[in-house]
């Protein structure tokens, strides 16, 4: 009779165990919503950058990995004429950061982000981006 009592507890223990695992540890990459591992440190006007001719109209944009795993990340900036500058980081470790910038700004930025490494999912070329975000 104690024998069926302990395997009993120790089925409802493997059964609490393995039906709480996969909320605790997604199994998914899909189930994963990278987006959230970006965190929006700052955007600011009349930054100093070496690429542009006048630093008053400059706006610059950083965001920061705030997840554990590495991140590929897209970060777009847009120009007062409309048209997008992009840069691109691929594996964006934990707590770094990408910067983009617009010499020109429209106080407009974009981001994208995927699993480091993920093939299955592609980002939009700078074509795309100024097709689609072109108001």
């Amino acid at each position: 009779m104690k024998l069926n009592k302990e395997l009993v507890l120790l089925r409802l223990f493997l059964m609490l165990l393995f039906g709480l695992f996969p909320q605790i540890y997604p199994t998914a990459i899909a189930e994963v919503d990278w987006n959230e591992c970006l965190e929006d440190l700052n955007a600011k006007w009349g930054t100093n950058c070496n690429n542009c001719m006048d630093s008053k109209d400059t706006y610059q944009v950083s965001y920061k990995n705030v997840c554990l795993e590495d991140i590929d990340v897209m970060i777009c900036v847009q120009e007062k004429y409309l048209n997008w500058r992009c840069y691109t980081r691929f594996g964006l470790e934990s707590q770094d950061t990408i910067f983009g910038y617009a010499c020109k700004g429209s106080g407009r930025h974009l981001y994208w982000v995927k699993k480091a490494g993920n093939n299955q999912i592609s980002f939009p070329t700078l074509e795309e981006v100024n097709e689609k975000y072109d108001d």
